[in-house]
């Protein structure tokens, strides 16, 4: 089983490159999606004038990121091949990652 792994940030240049690579590869059965949100700063530090974001503004924050990334998963979904299987895993739809650091995919081809 051909199994495709896209991850998006939902920029132009991902989705191009993922139109490319769904041109250049065999169709897959199975496409999982994946994208990154961030991780907020929800400590509300800030010092003595108090903090820099009230929590209403950390979940307009919070709501935005996760609008983002659904509008990028919603735009790689578009260019999976007709008949492909998309699997979305995790919170609303799509396998995310929250991470202050960065993430090392390693392809592996047995």
């Amino acid at each position: 089983m051909r199994v495709a792994v896209l991850a998006t940030d939902g920029t132009p240049a991902s989705l191009h490159a993922a139109a490319r690579a769904f041109r250049l590869m065999a169709p897959p059965h199975v496409v999982h999606l994946a994208t990154v949100t961030p991780e907020l700063d929800d400590t509300g530090a800030g010092g003595i004038e108090g903090p820099v974001i009230t929590p209403e503004e950390l979940e307009d924050e919070r709501a935005e990121a996760e609008r983002a990334a659904e509008a990028a998963l919603a735009a790689v979904g578009a260019l999976v091949p007709e008949g492909t299987r998309v699997e979305r895993h995790g919170r609303r739809g799509g396998l995310r990652h929250r991470s202050r650091s960065a993430i090392v995919i390693t392809p592996v081809v047995m």
